[in-house]
């Protein structure tokens, strides 16, 4: 693998996580999923939940060509499911209401 690729790579999953964010923060505005101030709050403003899917998705998708460009890499699959389980839990708490 010349050292040129995960520079490259790295640069698509960075691009494809901040464009993915901002997609998502718009999104989540517009539908207004955001937590509002408050004296127990640490933000000022209305702030959008759920950004942390882009990355989430973005991770899913590396860890896909990982297994399959590398070798070894198809013993991800208990590092993929982990990731999106996870992701998952995370977006219900951001998105559902829960006492």
């Amino acid at each position: 693998m010349p050292l040129e690729q995960p520079a490259v790579m790295f640069a698509l999953a960075a691009a494809g996580s901040s464009l993915a964010t901002i997609g998502w923060m718009r999104y989540a505005r517009s539908r207004q999923i955001e937590d509002q101030p408050g004296r127990r709050r640490l933000h000022a403003n209305p702030t959008p939940r759920g950004g942390g899917i882009a990355i989430a998705v973005v991770l899913l998708l590396a860890v896909a060509w990982i297994s399959q460009h590398a070798a070894g890499g198809s013993g991800l699959a208990g590092f993929a499911a982990g990731v999106a389980l996870f992701a998952g839990l995370g977006l219900m708490d951001d998105l559902l209401p829960i006492p």
